[in-house]
Parts: C-alpha cells; sequence; structure tokens
C-alpha cells in the first residue's frame, strides 16, 4: 500500500486532532464515546455475491461509516478543542476483507476491538482505498487488501493493542504515515 503525500498528511492531520480529543481518558471513558458513535461495523455486508458492483456497493458502505464515525466523534460533548501531538502513538490498518471474525482480538484488548477484529471506532481515522491496486475482479486478493481502515492508537493503550496485533488473524498491521 502506497500512501501519497496529501493522503499522509490527511491522515496525520486527523491523529493530531484525535490525540488531543484522546488525551488523558480512562478505557472506562473511551468504551463509554463507543458506545455513542453510529453503529455498524465494516464486515457487515462482506458475505454474499461476489459481484463488481456488490463490492463498490461494501466500499462505499464503509466509506460513509466511517466518515458518520469520524463526524460523530468531533461533535463529542466532552471532546477537547485544538490539536495534540499524535507522533507519541501509532497507526493501525485493518483490513476489513481478510478479517476471520475469531474475536481473537477482542479478548485480547480488554474490548479495544470488535468481535471481528475491527478496531475501537474511538481511533478510527480513514478508510483508505488504493485505487491504484489494479482493474479486473475486485474480489482478487491483490484488489482486497487495498482497503483498509486506519485508525491512530494513542501511546497508553499501545502495550494492550500490540498484543493483540500479534494474537489477531492477520487483518491487523502497523503502517508508517
Amino acid at each position: 500500500m502506497q500512501l501519497s503525500k496529501s493522503d499522509r498528511v490527511s491522515m496525520r492531520t486527523a491523529a493530531d486532532v484525535l490525540a488531543a480529543r484522546l488525551k488523558g481518558n480512562s478505557l472506562e471513558k473511551l468504551l463509554e464515546l463507543e458506545r455513542r458513535l453510529p453503529a455498524g461495523s465494516l464486515v457487515d455486508l462482506i458475505v454474499g455475491d461476489n459481484t463488481v458492483d456488490r463490492f463498490n456497493a461494501i466500499v462505499d458502505h464503509m466509506r460513509g461509516l466511517v466518515a458518520n464515525v469520524v463526524a460523530a466523534r468531533s461533535t463529542h460533548d466532552g471532546a477537547h478543542a485544538g490539536r495534540a501531538d499524535s507522533r507519541s502513538g501509532r497507526f493501525l490498518a485493518f483490513s476489513p476483507f481478510f478479517s476471520t471474525q475469531d474475536g481473537i482480538a477482542e479478548r485480547e484488548s480488554q474490548g479495544l476491538f470488535t468481535v471481528t477484529n475491527e478496531p475501537a471506532k474511538a481511533f478510527w481515522v480513514a478508510l483508505y482505498v488504493d485505487s491504484a491496486s489494479g482493474s479486473g475482479n475486485p474480489w482478487e486478493s491483490s484488489r482486497l487488501d487495498a482497503v483498509v481502515l486506519v485508525s491512530w492508537i494513542p501511546e497508553e493503550w499501545l502495550a494492550e493493542v500490540a498484543h493483540a496485533v500479534g494474537e489477531a488473524d492477520g487483518s491487523l498491521f502497523w503502517m508508517e504515515v
């Protein structure tokens, strides 16, 4: 996955804002925020017919859900204003098409992931779709891994998340932005 300079700047800026919002929050406050964000999962619609139209509809659904979560989080009542330095955290990628939905990351992280191994919505930054991944059948492996949810994990939760990533099904991986 090759991020453009504008993608990297956009993700870093979003993570700086997120860092300010999450600074000093306990796990309980994070999970409370999680419950207030829009419902839904990136993997809800994946099972079904493998057509190009269906693939495009799924990616559109994912884009909309991520945008709604990010917008809802920005209006959260207790959010801090401004920006903080996101360099103290790390970017995590989740490939929804490769999740086995085994719940390992959820069990290993005190609830910072869902049963589908999806990171907590409180950490979501953007959905990245690599349009340069080629054409043809979108259900081929090389195209499926071009769709990733990018999350930013604050330093205070890196140990729990890193443990969960190490135990999970391969749909989670660290990335440099």
